[in-house]
């Protein structure tokens, strides 16, 4: 009877965590689309801004706005890059699996911390973290200019 609840137990396990790997996933697709929108958004908004209100030759702390159409671009770059690196985890987790069908080795869910998504993790931060400070420097450079 013990066995057979811990089976139980293993199985409800098993199932909350796809159901959380299945809600990690979409916030992470969510997250990406956010980025590589606003980021686009905020670089294009920038660049309508100088021309349309200060022109480039005249504006103050013109080194601002360079630094954050960087960081945008930073932001979009680091984003597509952390596509292929998820790509790459995701093709370890296939041959994983393909090692355990075959009784190679034993699937392990716990297995995903490996450095494909430790990486891609790494890169979300910094996406997010370059395209808040890009966008810190423009509100900056829109109020000296």
């Amino acid at each position: 009877m013990d066995e057979e609840r811990a089976k139980e137990r293993r199985e409800q396990l098993y199932k909350a965590w796809e159901e959380l790997r299945t809600r990690q996933l979409s916030n992470s697709q969510m997250f990406d689309k956010a980025i590589l929108s606003l980021s686009s958004a905020g670089l294009g908004f920038s660049l309508a801004f100088i021309k349309n209100v200060v022109p480039l030759d005249r504006a103050a702390c013109v080194w601002l706005l360079y630094v954050s159409w960087g960081l945008f671009v930073a932001a979009t770059a680091t984003t597509l890059y952390s596509f292929l690196t998820s790509q790459r985890g995701i093709q370890k987790q296939f041959a994983q699996i393909g090692r355990e069908l075959a009784g190679q080795d034993d699937f392990r869910p716990e297995s995903n911390d490996d450095a494909p998504f430790k990486t891609t993790e790494r890169l979300a931060y910094f996406s997010f973290g370059s395209y808040i400070a890009a966008v810190i420097l423009t509100v900056v450079f829109i109020i000296f200019n």
